[in-house]
């Protein structure tokens, strides 16, 4: 009745709809609050890392604000891998509805009431039914997955409210614009000058390229305000135009950063690398990792100044070791111990009344028994004697 009513249809996919709707509101909430944290710290430190602003002029924890740049902009690459997550579970699922109703609509009209239906044409309909209904399951225990991680990352935020307060904030902004990474890219979208092109190799944008799918160094960021104002980080725009390095393609917020890195770009990576081993957090999040295979490896072992010490030891071990005394009848289980015992006293007691009985048959003479210490003795008619030790329980007795 539920697969010809096609209720299971209506009711999953409704669940796995509103848990979608749930899932990506929050991670969009939480994106949010972290993208407002991320212009706002990033726009205080451009504000207090002006060439014009002397140091006796900032008393304000510069280091403690690039630390807090540092770590909510990683937030924000992890909220939106989440939201990529979400995405595609989302097409999965919409892919996967419409062919659980297809297959339902025809399992309801193959199988019709008071009709026999043969297994073979049945069975993969039901077959069908439950692949689809399992991979529904998959995709609702990832977007529940999904969703404990989002919650886990809340009390991030909260810690990051308590360590810079929003007033806070503003009162160190004052009347400083706020921009947003779209408004960056939007003030510095203009192509560098073609003529000046001449010592580096550039991409420059056309409408078919598709220059934001490279694999840009420091993750998009540009190295070079990251040098030029101490650690600042500002997302590269590939309009600009991106320069190709050593095989390495990187992207500038400005076209006068472009034009200063490609002046001498081998010293700008030194120093990006020299000023990133301050900050741990900051090898994963401009991805340096991606330069220890190339020909500057030299540069990125100073990131680990600490010397590790190495020492070979060596041990003599048998390669065949051999017990040369082995007693093969020992047995140190003792209920194996008293099953022998039982085993032989049954032995025992067998051979003796097999033989009474042949004697018996042989002769007609009374048999005389005659116990001596432990030793049991039999005398036939004939003057055969049989001798054995009598059991433990029969000497007790005794």
């Amino acid at each position: 009745h539920q697969v010809s009513g096609l209720r299971i249809p209506a009711v999953m996919p409704a669940v796995l709809q509103e848990a979608l709707q749930v899932g990506d509101r929050s991670i969009k909430n939480e994106l949010s609050i972290t993208q407002d944290l991320v212009w706002r710290y990033t726009a205080v430190l451009e504000k207090l890392t002006h060439p014009n602003i002397q140091p006796a002029q900032c008393e304000m924890p510069i280091t403690q604000l690039k630390q807090a740049l540092y770590n909510v902009r990683q937030h924000e690459s992890f909220l939106k891998i989440l939201q990529s997550d979400v995405s595609i579970c989302c097409q999965r699922m919409e892919s996967r509805q419409p062919k659980l109703s297809s297959v339902l609509k025809q399992l309801r009209e193959t199988v019709q009431p008071n009709m026999a239906i043969p297994g073979s044409t049945v069975f993969p309909l039901f077959k069908a039914v439950t692949k689809l209904w399992f991979e529904l399951q998959d995709e609702a225990e990832l977007l529940h997955i999904l969703s404990n991680i989002t919650v886990g990352l809340k009390p991030f935020l909260v810690s990051q409210a308590k360590r810079f307060s929003k007033a806070y904030l503003n009162s160190l902004l004052e009347a400083t614009e706020v921009k947003t990474d779209a408004n960056r890219l939007a003030v510095s979208s203009g192509m560098i000058d073609p003529t000046l092109l001449n010592t580096q190799s550039w991409l420059l944008p056309h409408a078919n390229d598709r220059l934001k799918e490279l694999p840009l160094e420091y993750n998009g960021f540009c190295g070079y305000m990251f040098v030029n104002r101490d650690g600042l980080l500002l997302p590269g725009n590939p309009s600009i135009g991106i320069l190709e390095h050593k095989e390495r393609f990187y992207a500038f917020s400005s076209r006068e950063a472009a034009l200063a890195f490609a002046s001498s770009p081998d010293d700008f990576v030194a120093q990006v690398a020299e000023k990133s081993k301050l900050f741990p957090e900051l090898f994963q999040l401009l991805r340096l990792h991606q330069q220890l295979p190339s020909s500057q490896h030299m540069i990125w072992q100073s990131l680990w100044p600490m010397h590790i010490n190495k020492r070979e030891i060596g041990i003599q071990t048998d390669t065949h070791p051999v017990e040369t005394h082995i007693d093969k009848s020992y047995e140190w289980n003792e209920w194996e111990l008293r099953r022998k015992a039982i085993k032989l006293v049954s032995q025992t007691h067998t051979c003796l009344t097999l033989y009474l009985i042949h004697q018996r048959q042989k002769n007609s003479a009374k048999v005389i028994y005659i116990v001596v210490g432990k030793l049991f003795t039999v005398f036939g008619g004939d003057g055969d004697r049989l001798q054995c030790l009598l059991p433990h329980r029969w000497r007790s007795s005794n």
